[in-house]
């Protein structure tokens, strides 16, 4: 870095050098530093710094005391998602910092690091094991680069997108091949309305809470042990706020509620995380990914209403059933 300075008197001389010294006193860099400041005392029109790390930690704060600005600590960007068929990594941004210009990533583990061009940002079609590929703040004038966020599950090569639904849309099947069922009532088809991709279809059902209880929508999956899953759905407020999305099977701990009106994640089981992606048209999608431990080959994906007082007899709209490999909601693919 290249600071000019120009026809200062000698006290300026003085406060520089305070300043120098100030910083290089203030900032506690566990690993070796290369300071050089070449300074010429009767004519100092230029000051070079001779800098050797660029990744300074990014887990403290300091101010220098002469006044040379502060060092902010930033917090990591959140929520790394791994879109595997796209080939593609995505994150949240951090508060304040929210443009891709500024990030950078790395296919390497932190190795090297090249500029982020677009979020979510494309990458090769390779195979990527978990902590390879990986998003950070770029260093910038006051702050450090944060730290890296790393893909949760790997990224494998030739990844094909496909929906292990086998009916996505039409809900209106008989018990009698089991994809599809309501159960304890309380369900009815409705006319045909707008979907999120301003499309008009049939096949949307209100749920509608049974008399005691709660009624179902029921359909059929099967899955592989540790490979991660993600079903999703896309649902619409009607008049009624809560819907429950659960994986029985052997893992009945895996559920979800959700806040329709508001598209918010009420609560969540154990061993899986939910998510609410705002769609157009008044849809939100509404996600649970979880990762089974065993073979699961009959399986229901249960959708209900959770036993909430007030709640009975009151509906949404839902669309576009999903269940995709990755730990996000991936691009909609009808079925069949």
């Amino acid at each position: 870095m290249n600071v000019l300075v120009k026809n200062h008197s000698h006290s300026a001389f003085v406060l520089l050098l305070l300043c120098l010294q100030n910083t290089a006193q203030a900032y506690p860099i566990p690993r070796p530093l290369s300071f050089t400041p070449i300074i010429n005392e009767s004519n100092f029109n230029s000051i070079h710094e001779v800098l050797e790390d660029t990744t300074r930690p990014s887990t403290q704060t300091f101010t220098s005391s002469a006044g040379c600005g502060p060092v902010l600590k930033v917090e990591p960007p959140k929520n790394p998602i791994v879109k595997d068929v796209e080939n593609s990594f995505d994150w949240t941004y951090i508060s304040g910092y929210e443009s891709p210009e500024l990030y950078e990533y790395t296919l390497d583990g932190g190795t090297l690091y090249q500029q982020v061009t677009q979020k979510p940002q494309v990458i090769p079609d390779h195979n990527f094991e978990i902590g390879q590929v990986g998003v950070r703040l770029k260093e910038g004038v006051n702050h450090y680069a944060s730290e890296t966020i790393y893909n949760p599950i790997p990224f494998t090569a030739g990844a094909i997108l496909e929906n292990l639904l086998a009916f996505s849309e039409n809900f209106d099947r008989t018990a009698t091949d089991g994809i599809w069922q309501t159960l304890a009532g309380g369900y009815t088809k409705a006319s045909s309305i707008i979907n999120p991709f301003n499309q008009p279809v049939s096949y949307q059902y209100y749920v509608n809470g049974a008399a005691t209880g709660s009624g179902r929508l029921v359909t059929k999956y099967s899955v592989l042990p540790d490979v991660v899953y993600t079903f999703s759905i896309y649902v619409k407020y009607e008049n009624l706020n809560s819907l429950r999305i659960q994986m029985l099977g052997r893992q009945d701990n895996q559920w979800a509620i959700f806040n329709v009106e508001e598209g918010k994640v009420l609560s969540t089981g154990t061993g899986c995380t939910a998510g609410v992606v705002k769609a157009q048209n008044g849809w939100y999608r509404v996600s649970i990914t979880f990762v089974p431990t065993t073979i699961i080959s009959n399986g229901q994906i249960s959708i209900s209403t959770p036993e909430i007082a007030g709640e009975h007899s009151r509906r949404y709209l839902l669309f576009g059933a999903q269940l995709n490999r990755g730990n996000a909601p991936a691009t909609y693919i009808k079925t069949p």
